[in-house]
């Protein structure tokens, strides 16, 4: 029915358009990983931000009575996403004094590496706390320092990759690292190490990025979706061409009988 130059050309066709069509689809499967990291990013500046609007909003003064602590509480009951909050002057070491006000109070000790793993980007610090008090889990925080005094807000940890985030990113594991590249936050489905494509997406406002990972399953799942769906598309091409082709022979035939019926008449 099809001569074999055509058959081979039929193959080839079959062979690029595949071809064509998995690097499409690898292409595709890293820029979508790719702006969903950018998205995170975004969704956690944007809340980072607000945060760091209201710090920046707070007067801090250097006592603590019931009235700033009641002004401080009433901030934190109005925000989303703070859980706690304190200000207070840095001495001339960089640390703050003895002594500062929070919304749970006067607090003592030093903002300082016992206090918090901290990283800094302009008069920004976001940072891990490493104290437990009034909380069973580890908070976050960002701070605001400059002109010798500092502001900080506390956050939930499960919110910054959990409902900040939302919608949530199926198959896809999110990480959040301080820029220098420790991290701090793991959420979403666990990909184990080597078993999946990686896209990281760097804050320039805050010293933050952020890591979304998929599955290699995933990228194999969409290919052979594709695979599947060209051989339907071939299939029903060739059975199209064979369909052509039987009705070019039996209206050939018929035409060829008629020209004969008409030589005999």
């Amino acid at each position: 029915m099809f001569s074999k130059r055509t058959w081979q050309n039929l193959i080839l066709i079959f062979l690029y358009t595949l071809l064509v069509g998995c690097v499409y689809q690898v292409l595709t499967f890293r820029q979508e990983l790719s702006d969903s990291a950018e998205r995170v990013l975004n969704q956690v500046e944007s809340q980072l931000a607000t945060i760091e609007d209201e710090l920046r909003s707070i007067y801090v003064t250097t006592e603590c009575s019931e009235e700033v602590q009641r002004t401080l509480a009433h901030h934190v009951f109005k925000s989303v996403g703070l859980r706690g909050l304190a200000v207070g002057e840095r001495s001339s070491a960089g640390n703050v004094k003895n002594v500062y006000c929070s919304n749970f109070g006067p607090q003592t000790g030093e903002v300082d590496d016992t206090f918090w793993n901290a990283r800094a980007q302009r008069d920004i610090v976001f940072a891990k706390l490493k104290i437990k008090q009034y909380r069973r889990d580890l908070s976050y925080a960002l701070a605001v320092i400059g002109n010798g005094k500092i502001a900080i807000g506390t956050i939930n940890p499960r919110i910054i990759l959990g409902w900040w985030v939302e919608p949530s990113i199926p198959n896809t594991q999110l990480e959040l690292f301080f820029s220098d590249g420790e991290r701090l936050i793991i959420a979403g489905e666990r990909v184990q190490n080597d078993e999946g494509f990686e896209s990281t997406a760097r804050s320039e406002r805050y010293p933050i990025m952020i890591k979304a990972t998929q599955p290699t399953i995933i990228l194999q799942q969409r290919m052979m979706t594709f695979f599947q769906r060209l051989v339907a598309g071939g299939l029903i091409a060739l059975l199209a061409l064979i369909t052509f082709a039987v009705y070019q022979r039996i209206t050939g035939r018929e035409e060829r009988e008629a020209e004969l019926e008409v030589n005999r008449d």
